[in-house]
């Protein structure tokens, strides 16, 4: 009995060894798997919350409605001239700069973990926000040294945006629902 007893114990004490590995990888590959869960988590929520933040400043600063308090010091409605153009583009543009910087920020984690896809919708944004620079660039330009003023309303339909006919938010809009097809499936929003 004592011989049976003593076969037992030597063949536990062979098995341990490798159910203690075999428990080890489990556990390390669990870990894995949830590690890059969360990033992938992490990474999609930062990026999601940094393209609205995008959107929402680019609305804001398109705005049709300009306010008093955004002209220049002792300006009066009468004498609203290039000025006071340049002065509300440039304090508007402030917020949307410091969103399109943390957009440029999160961009190569965005290209580590997601498809070239990806990448690729992140350069349709990239575009809209070209275009729009080159519509500022022209307005500013021709603001003062044109007598077209259709041509100069019609530019600045393109900085300030129109409700009823507004490409450049609709083509933001349409990057910004493909970037959510992207990353719904890592933060559970497909209900």
């Amino acid at each position: 009995m004592g011989n049976y007893l003593e076969d037992i114990k030597d063949v536990v004490l062979s098995i341990t060894p490798i159910a203690t590995l075999f428990i080890t990888i489990r556990t390390i590959n669990k870990w894995k798997t949830e590690f890059q869960a969360k990033a992938y988590f992490d990474c999609s929520y930062r990026f999601l919350k940094t393209v609205y933040s995008l959107r929402d400043t680019f609305s804001a600063m398109r705005a049709n409605f300009i306010v008093p308090s955004e002209l220049l010091p002792k300006t009066d409605s009468k004498n609203y001239n290039k000025e006071n153009e340049c002065f509300i583009l440039e304090n508007r543009s402030i917020p949307f700069k410091e969103a399109l910087n943390n957009f440029y920020s999160i961009m190569p984690e965005v290209e580590t973990l997601f498809t070239k896809e990806t990448r690729k919708i992140c350069d349709e944004i990239n575009f809209v926000v070209f275009q729009y620079k080159r519509y500022v660039n022209e307005y500013l330009q021709l603001i003062d040294n044109t007598n077209n003023f259709e041509h100069l309303g019609t530019v600045r339909k393109n900085i300030f945006s129109d409700p009823n006919d507004d490409k450049l938010k609709t083509d933001l809009d349409a990057a910004i629902s493909k970037i959510e097809n992207v990353v719904s499936k890592y933060l559970k929003l497909n209900n």
